[in-house]
């Protein structure tokens, strides 16, 4: 993909710009996206050391030559003045926070948005001098130096669900209260990160049994949050393994049967930074009840806890 000016067979300028388009259907269409950037292969660059990236406000696909060229060169620019183009080899640049936003708000469209473009121009086009640099496109070598799009993002919740998509991040956006749903936050997929986010996970102090949170898939994080009020704050499963539970407070109901702070029937997990708060007068009651094995703590603070 050249980007630039150059002589042609006919001893005329060219103009080039270039745009690259990806399919954005493997992110959720309800993702918040907090970082996106682009990564090229330069091979080669002759006196380009300045480049600009556009947004791409039309499906590439929709949009004739004249409008396309003119379309990766409008608008207000992610990037101006980048010296990316000047230098061969991978380049990783940050696309900054209004193509987050456009990419999400894309993303949340009603119409059919599984796609995300950028054009690139030479920062001094308009000074006709004998300057260019080209990027392979995804076409070369079968790929092995395709362009990226390298993108992160979580998913909100705001109340009880089920956490099923491995891999995903997400972010709880407000206490839950008084909430009789048990378990009231279900992880099911596997590698899953919850944050809550400094927010209250809270029950409805009555209901026996009751669970917050339970894990059932395997490599889960659940970080920076308080859960109270269920008889079982946290239940990792016998089905579970390689947890890492942090930076919680745990305070269960203090009901007059048994309750849990945390309890672990399976393995390999790790438990850092939990206060661990109540008290119940169970006999099986437990701050941190171990069924499972190889489970690691560090920095556990018990209070008033049995």
């Amino acid at each position: 993909i050249y980007v630039g000016y150059d002589y042609n067979n006919y001893y005329s300028w060219n103009v080039a710009r270039g745009y690259i388009e990806f399919n954005t259907s493997s992110i959720p269409d309800n993702a918040n996206i907090s970082d996106s950037d682009l990564r090229v292969y330069i091979a080669d660059t002759v006196d380009s050391g300045y480049c600009d990236i556009y947004p791409i406000e039309v499906p590439v696909g929709s949009q004739t030559d004249a409008n396309l060229y003119a379309d990766a060169g409008n608008g207000t620019a992610y990037v101006s003045y980048d010296s990316f183009c000047g230098s061969t080899g991978w380049q990783t640049i940050d696309l900054g926070t209004n193509a987050d936003s456009d990419l999400e708000n894309q993303l949340n469209s009603t119409s059919s948005s599984d796609w995300f473009a950028v054009g690139i121009k030479d920062y001094y086009e308009s000074d006709y001098s004998y300057d260019y640099g080209y990027f392979y496109s995804s076409e070369y070598s079968s790929g092995s130096y395709a362009p990226e799009l390298n993108v992160t993002y979580y998913t909100s919740i705001s109340g009880c669900t089920t956490l099923s998509t491995d891999g995903m991040d997400y972010t709880l956006t407000t206490d839950i209260i008084n909430t009789t749903t048990s378990p009231c936050i279900s992880i099911t997929g596997n590698n899953v990160h919850l944050n809550l986010n400094g927010h209250l996970i809270d029950g409805d102090d009555s209901s026996i049994p009751a669970e917050g949170i339970k894990i059932i898939g395997d490599n889960a994080i659940v970080e920076n949050g308080t859960i109270s009020d269920f008889t079982t704050t946290i239940n990792i499963t016998s089905l579970s393994s390689g947890n890492t539970i942090r930076d919680l407070i745990v305070d269960p109901y203090d009901s007059s049967s048994d309750c849990f702070g945390v309890y672990i029937s399976g393995a390999g997990n790790e438990l850092e930074n939990i206060t661990i708060k109540g008290y119940c007068p169970g006999s099986s009651s437990a701050g941190i009840y171990i069924k499972g094995n190889s489970t690691n703590f560090t920095n556990i603070s018990m209070i008033d806890s049995s």
